[in-house]
């Protein structure tokens, strides 16, 4: 082969490459979390009744999409560059949370109610982002994805409204199982799908806490709790009757997004995404759209979970 033909063949070897790398990498999942106007304090029921049933209602910032919990969805990106968005969250015909807790006296009961529910469409979401993107107050993570990771990812949110599943609003929070997720878990369940979630994010982003089982009402104990007495409860001791409610916490997951930002260096930022709970293959990246701060990491030489997409075989037709 003369010099010419070599140098032609070199080329064409990286050109294809360079085309490979790029689509190796071009899909993407992006992780959105939305905090809410005030921290929740978690430490009393009253506390944090208070705080999301009437402080977080009176905020005049980002009025139209207030968020009193906080909110977490996802983006998805092709190959081809499309994207689809989706997050749960309830029906538009769906009683309130507050109705639950006034009319029928759910008491706290209403972390485990089932609310008739949808996923966020682009339309609803692709403003907030705009207008949250000026104000800071998003909060993003984006994992670059394979093929095969996206193939994996696309066919659960696919077969996730297929199934029927989106329906379910809250419930139990174990979406892959069908019994119901809120927006967090929904959010969650994408990255466990994937094979790239890691113990870290459930110490930094969960909260636990002991529901007295008094104070739990409506269908999962079949009593009716007055909002009175949810309000001027407590969280149950270890040896008193109880039920565990965990839950991703959209607020947590902001402020280690914008915790990350703050490491002086890069060292402090790699220290804490906790090489002793396994790293990604590529260091992660700290970026920015607009005021919003995100984090990015390489997930795409990370091999693809064993384990079934759904953990429940799909429903009866």
């Amino acid at each position: 082969m003369n010099r010419h033909r070599f140098s032609k063949a070199f080329l064409m070897m990286a050109a294809v490459l360079v085309a490979w790398t790029a689509t190796a990498t071009a899909q993407e999942l992006i992780l959105y979390t939305m905090p809410p106007p005030g921290s929740l304090d978690w430490s009393s029921p009253r506390s944090l009744l208070f705080g999301a049933a009437i402080a977080n209602r009176l905020t005049f910032t980002h009025v139209k999409h207030k968020h009193t919990f906080g909110h977490v969805f996802i983006e998805l990106r092709g190959p081809d560059g499309q994207s689809e968005f989706a997050g749960s969250t309830t029906a538009p015909d769906a009683p309130s949370d507050a109705d639950f807790i006034t009319k029928h006296g759910y008491g706290l009961g209403v972390f485990f109610a089932n609310f008739r529910g949808a996923l966020d469409t682009r339309e609803a979401l692709e403003p907030q982002i705009a207008d949250r993107e000026k104000s800071g107050r998003l909060g993003f993570i984006t994992f670059k994805l394979n093929r095969a990771q996206y193939n994996r990812l696309a066919t659960f949110l696919r077969e996730y409204k297929e199934r029927g599943y989106h329906k379910i609003y809250n419930g139990l929070n174990r979406p892959r199982e069908g019994l119901g997720a809120g927006c967090s878990a929904f959010g969650i369940a994408f990255l466990e799908v994937g094979g790239f979630h890691r113990p870290m994010f459930a110490k930094q982003w969960m909260v636990h806490v002991r529901l007295p089982e008094a104070l739990i009402g409506g269908p999962t104990t079949g009593r009716r709790v007055s909002l009175l007495a949810a309000a001027l409860g407590r969280w149950a001791r270890e040896d008193e009757p109880h039920r565990v409610l965990s839950l991703y916490d959209p607020d947590l997951i902001f402020k280690w997004i914008v915790r990350m930002h703050q490491a002086a260096r890069f060292q402090q930022v790699h220290h804490a995404v906790g090489a002793d709970n396994g790293d990604y293959t590529d260091r992660p990246k700290l970026v920015k759209r607009g005021n919003a701060l995100g984090i990015e990491f390489d997930v795409s030489r990370e091999p693809l979970p064993r384990e079934p997409i759904f953990l429940v075989p799909p429903p009866a037709r």
